[in-house]
């Protein structure tokens, strides 16, 4: 019985844990790239990393590849788009901002007001 609630409540538990860290990671890595580069060029990184962000996601099902493999291609896309550019950020900067597209992708639809 316990080991039955403990195995369909700890997946959420995870995803719940893992979903909480990626917001708290976007939240601190923003702001850190936003003193690292000017507008212009975070302008440009935002937009790579939403490009990398989708490329990921419509190359993931014919893949097969979840969670860390998307973000680890992610950020190899952008690395390489930087790098045409020659825009160098941190590894951490590229996460953030491939985790901040994501929040923006996957950000929650409110009901409209009525």
């Amino acid at each position: 019985m316990l080991d039955e609630i403990i195995t369909e409540v700890m997946p959420l538990l995870v995803q719940l844990v893992a979903t909480v860290i990626v917001i708290l990671f976007a939240r601190w890595a923003k702001p850190a790239l936003e003193s690292y580069v000017g507008a212009e060029r975070l302008a440009t990184i935002a937009h790579l990393a939403r490009e990398a962000y989708a490329f990921v996601e419509a190359q993931a099902p014919a893949l097969a590849i979840k969670g860390q493999e998307k973000l680890a291609m992610a950020i190899e896309y952008l690395n390489d788009r930087l790098a045409e550019r020659k825009i160098p950020i941190t590894i951490d900067q590229m996460r953030g901002a491939i985790e901040d597209a994501w929040l923006e992708y996957n950000a929650p639809v409110e009901p409209p007001v009525q």
